[in-house]
């Protein structure tokens, strides 16, 4: 169990850096659009896209688990 608490840990604050980035990288490219900060974040966006999915998967399954019992 605190493997698990440490990889939902881990997945929360990965998500929460890379939301920062990406309203920083908004800004700035609101700021300056010809440097196309955006359009260089596609790794970042991909890391947010997979450790919020999985986030969500395992909150349904341990929400799941504490309906049963």
């Amino acid at each position: 169990m605190k493997l698990i608490r440490l990889i939902k840990g881990l997945f929360v604050h990965i998500c929460i850096i890379c939301s920062l980035a990406l309203i920083v990288v908004h800004i700035l490219d609101w700021y300056n659009p010809f440097m196309d900060f955006a359009g260089h974040t596609v790794i970042v966006q991909y890391t947010l896209i997979v450790c919020s999915l999985i986030l969500g998967m395992s909150y349904i399954m341990t929400d799941k688990k504490k309906r049963v019992r």
